[in-house]
């Protein structure tokens, strides 16, 4: 036989593999179409929940490596929080990260969606532990609406967290605070100009990414980012009421 006729026999013929998951598997060859190899792993269910839950760790490993140093975590605070998540979100509720943040100048607290990470301002615990409790479950609520959105670009403090809020147990909650902090406003810089409805946006810096008008996103693109409506720099160092 020669070599040729050799190689055409062992691509028509069934390769028996072994896989991780010790399933045996038929990897069929033929020239009679482009060279494909499949592979047909196990189906989900047949993963089991070990695997997942030792992906989950191991997410929560990395996470503790990416974690803000400003933020001084408070253990008590941390599973109150998860208390609170628990029955509307285990994952979040595993992964949810409480702390102080002495940085924080005018700002209650501050809700991180990269971290999952909630810090407070250490002001608080000296004006009542009423107020400690209602800024972090505002905070919360943050990441609770994000979390059910998933991917879904959302307003930050839109319907869903105020439902959030509601589930959370902080019914008709305000979008900001009335505490005594002084606030420092910063100059505007960078005004940018949506195509679609003409919204003016200012910056005190330029955005890192490309971003978008939420109002058209979310009215002609189900919520999601639409290149249409991107905002378009108008022009920068100059008062917004010189742009209008």
């Amino acid at each position: 036989m020669s070599i040729t006729a050799s190689i055409f026999k062992f691509l028509r013929t069934k390769v028996t593999v072994q896989t991780p998951s010790q399933q045996t598997v038929q990897l069929s060859r033929t020239t009679d179409g482009p060279l494909d190899h499949f592979i047909q792993s196990s189906p989900p269910q047949e993963m089991g929940s070990e695997r997942l839950r030792i992906r989950n760790q191991e997410l929560v490993t990395v996470l503790e490596y990416k974690r803000n140093s400003d933020c001084h975590r408070d253990q008590e605070l941390e599973e109150r929080a998860r208390k609170l998540l628990q029955p509307y979100s285990p994952e979040l509720a595993a992964r949810v990260v409480v702390g102080w943040n002495r940085r924080l100048r005018t700002t209650a607290g501050r809700a991180s969606y990269q971290r999952w990470e909630v810090v407070l301002h250490p002001a608080l615990k000296e004006i009542s532990e009423a107020e400690v409790d209602k800024t972090l479950r505002h905070e919360l609520a943050h990441l609770l609406a994000r979390d059910r959105s998933g991917r879904r670009r959302i307003a930050p403090h839109g319907a869903e967290w105020r439902q959030a809020c509601v589930d959370l147990g902080i019914p008709n909650e305000g979008r900001t605070h009335q505490l005594p902090f002084v606030r420092h406003r910063q100059r505007r810089k960078f005004f940018y100009r949506c195509p679609g409805c003409q919204e003016t946006l200012g910056r005190v810096k330029k955005p890192r990414r490309e971003i978008a008008c939420l109002r058209c996103c979310r009215l002609h693109a189900g919520g999601r980012y639409d290149k249409r409506f991107r905002y378009e720099l108008v022009t920068a160092s100059l008062h917004f009421s010189e742009i209008k």
